[in-house]
């Protein structure tokens, strides 16, 4: 349990429990369902297709021509956190109250899956299409998932170069070549 002082009195904090985590795609079905209840007590599809219609509804109504949309829900004790990519929408049904840092960790994720699944955009309906996936939100439930672990080791250098590329590039830094490097290190040697 988290703590933080206000005014002298010290607060106790209930910690962010995940119970149920939905993603669903863009046409309102269910993709993939975790859970950490034993038993299933609602229709996963009628539930997706309801969050979807929900959101719209937000959407068409409130938003006028605005960007964004609903993110939140309360229902007494249990939140439902939403976030939303290009072609799906994450959905996490959570109890406790360190919120803060939940969303940052939702569109890693859902940048990773559209990412990983590029063939989610046109995904057909089709149930376990994506290997993979359920690890994926496992690891996330239990706060083990990282952003990008999927990657083979390749495509993680790959990734790492290219941002300090660009962050070379950025901020105007020199590059030192072979040669650069010998002829400090003959500098560096008295005469």
């Amino acid at each position: 349990m988290a703590s933080m002082t206000y005014g002298g009195y010290v607060l106790f904090r209930k910690p962010l429990i995940v119970e149920d985590m939905f993603l669903i795609h863009r046409n309102g079905l269910l993709i993939e369902h975790h859970t950490r209840r034993l038993r299933i007590t609602v229709d996963h599809d009628i539930l997706s297709g309801m969050l979807t219609a929900i959101m719209e509804f937000t959407r068409e109504t409130f938003m006028y021509g605005e960007e964004g949309g609903l993110k939140k829900m309360d229902m007494g004790e249990r939140t439902i956190l939403l976030d939303g990519g290009q072609f799906v929408t994450l959905a996490l049904v959570v109890r406790g109250e360190e919120l803060e840092s939940v969303s940052d960790s939702m569109r890693k994720l859902i940048t990773d899956i559209e990412e990983r699944y590029p063939e989610i955009e046109d995904w057909d309906g089709t149930v376990g299409a994506f290997k993979g996936l359920p690890d994926m939100m496992g690891a996330f439930v239990k706060g083990t998932y990282e952003k990008g672990f999927w990657k083979s080791g390749s495509d993680k250098i790959k990734t790492l170069l290219n941002s300090r590329q660009r962050n070379n590039h950025n901020h105007g830094s020199k590059k030192i070549g072979k040669n650069d490097s010998k002829d400090k290190k003959n500098e560096d040697k008295p005469d």
